[in-house]
């Protein structure tokens, strides 16, 4: 059908409307992973039936190794050309890759933020991990964005 993907703790923070005129779009969620919590394709797109077809061959067990950041950025590597690094680019298959700080992770360019609570994992979360998930749920604002960017350069989260 095409459409747009968000995982549940992700948070939009601009209107992505202008991402929508590219045939696809992912971004970035380190310099190592060109795909993360937010994605859109138009109907048809092959990246989507790639992604599915993953899927529908990939084991019911989760670990980590097998995990959608790491299964589908390496779809985009191996198959979509796109470059590793954080680079901002446009795939052959009209894929626009976009910079972390756009989709994933909070600055002023943000469109969307990632906030990561890992509710799937079955850990413990420590206390830090605990403020920062509380801190980054609110995130809504792009002053809210200043503030949070300050503190954590400040090292204070």
């Amino acid at each position: 059908m095409g459409g747009i993907y968000f995982d549940t703790d992700v948070l939009m923070v601009a209107p992505i409307d202008d991402l929508l005129d590219n045939r696809a779009f992912v971004g970035y969620e380190n310099d190592t992973h060109p795909f993360t919590a937010v994605f859109g394709a138009e109907k048809g797109h092959p990246f989507v039936k790639d992604i599915l077809d993953y899927y529908n061959t990939a084991t019911t067990s989760f670990t980590f190794d097998n995990n959608n950041t790491l299964s589908v950025s390496n779809l985009l590597v191996n198959k979509y050309h796109c470059k590793l690094g954080n680079i901002e680019q446009m795939l052959p298959t009209g894929i626009k890759v976009y910079t972390s700080d756009v989709l994933c992770n909070p600055s002023l360019s943000s469109r969307t933020i990632h906030v990561f609570t890992g509710t799937w994992l079955n850990t413990n979360k420590k206390l830090k991990k605990k403020i920062n998930d509380f801190v980054k749920v609110r995130l809504t604002t792009k002053n809210r964005i200043k503030i949070y960017l300050f503190l954590k350069r400040k090292k204070l989260i």
